[in-house]
């Protein structure tokens, strides 16, 4: 068996397809299961996404999680939720960092981020504010946005947002990650858990190393891939304060 598990490590390295089929034939391998069979199958298929969503949800700043796209806001509607967002740009959003104006008749600038509540009480207002204008400000909560001053035309806005990873269900889908790092990081965690579940001393211990792996290879990494740890990007204009610099410097924009 220890010649049979070496082998089968050497064919990680020589195959990079790294689509949902190969991942999870992979860990149906690794952990000695049956490819023929539905229910060992379907515990691999679990048990990569498991993986796969584990490492996009560590809470480290993955480079391959950060993207950025543009979307247009429309005139007199200044709430936009995220799964509005996102379907119009057929991506999927967990978390936006920072939004500028990118619209030719708005000119380009950074929107300064105020808090939801902070935003209301600014602007006297749970509703929509009757002031109109180029958007300025921008708060966040519960998976939505809202602009300040509320668009008087059309804006198209630039967005620096994270990708929200999500189950691969094809057998042709491919996860977000690079494909040099997809089966170094999830076959490992997949072939644990399944050896994990088998029960037995023995199991448990090739368990124990599968995870091993995976602990240096994500160590690994995050210092290959997360190299925004310490991103350069402004999500408040300098001298930016809670109270928005629109009160601030007392002469509007």
């Amino acid at each position: 068996m220890p010649v049979a598990r070496f082998g089968f490590r050497l064919q990680w390295l020589q195959v990079a397809s790294g689509d949902f089929l190969d991942l999870y034939s992979k860990a149906i391998y690794g952990s000695r299961r049956d490819l023929t069979d539905t229910f060992d199958v379907a515990r691999a298929k679990e048990a990569v996404n498991e993986a796969y969503l584990y490492v996009s949800a560590t809470g480290d700043q993955w480079d391959w999680l950060e993207k950025e796209a543009q979307f247009t806001v429309q005139t007199g509607q200044d709430v936009y939720t995220y799964d509005a967002i996102a379907s119009a740009l057929s991506t999927t959003i967990d978390e936006i960092h920072t939004l500028t104006m990118d619209s030719e008749t708005g000119g380009g600038w950074t929107l300064e981020a105020m808090s939801w509540p902070s935003l209301e009480a600014f602007t006297a207002s749970t509703q929509d504010d009757e002031q109109t204008g180029e958007p300025r400000i921008f708060s966040k909560w519960s998976r939505r946005i809202r602009l300040f001053p509320t668009p008087d035309e059309a804006f198209t806005l630039g967005m620096f947002y994270r990708l929200q990873a999500v189950d691969m269900v094809d057998d042709t889908a491919v996860p977000l990650l690079p494909v040099a790092w997809r089966t170094r990081l999830l076959v490992p965690y997949a072939c644990a858990r399944l050896l994990r579940q088998e029960g037995g001393s023995e199991s448990a211990v090739e368990g124990d190393r599968y995870m091993a792996d995976f602990d240096k290879a994500f160590r690994e990494g995050r210092t290959a891939m997360a190299t925004a740890k310490s991103p350069t990007l402004r999500l408040a204009s300098p001298g930016w304060s809670e109270e928005g610099s629109y009160l601030a410097n007392g002469s509007g924009w």
